[in-house]
């Protein structure tokens, strides 16, 4: 999984193409939920195999046009070039699920994410806007209770989406 440095370099690459082409790119930013306690319960060890295991899960979730990389911390972030909102809604929700369903040896607790998407047109026009509204829509699936996927609207509201489900417990 790329780091920091390889993330902000693909980011400004793939906000250039699509704007330049002004094809769709939209990024879902998401965050583990809770990953304090997991550090904190079962040790760093265990924290460092929860963010490979989830960087691996993300990553199967993807097309090869896709990009998925560490944004920092517990934080990830996903490019998916020409997708649309209702696109990217789908591939959060699969890689919601799929992280969900990751088991570590000796570590008796789900894991799980709170996912923010923006659309590049739609909300931002630069690489700085799609991060910041892509990680307000993420601050507001957190507020909401985790575990979930929310949208970032053009009017700057921010709404649970309709097709985005939680997991009871989660």
């Amino acid at each position: 999984m790329p780091n920091k440095r390889a993330t902000d370099d693909s980011l400004k690459r793939m906000v250039a193409q699509a704007n330049r082409t002004l094809a769709p790119l939209t990024a879902v930013m998401l965050e583990l939920d809770h990953f304090k306690h997991i550090n904190d319960q079962f040790g760093h060890g265990k924290g460092d195999e929860v963010l490979a295991a989830v960087g691996a899960a993300l990553t199967s979730c993807l097309r090869a046009s896709d990009f998925a990389g560490r944004f920092g911390g517990e934080e990830f972030l996903v490019l998916l070039p020409d997708t649309s909102l209702e696109g990217a809604v789908q591939v959060a929700e699969k890689m919601r699920l799929t992280v969900s369903s990751i088991t570590i040896p000796g570590m008796d607790r789900s894991i799980t994410v709170s996912l923010g998407i923006a659309d590049l047109l739609e909300h931002a026009g630069n690489a700085t806007g799609l991060i910041r509204e892509a990680d307000r829509a993420l601050y507001s699936a957190k507020a909401a209770g985790r575990n979930q996927t929310v949208v970032a609207h053009v009017d700057n509201e921010l709404t649970r989406h309709p097709e985005a489900g939680t997991i009871p417990g989660g």
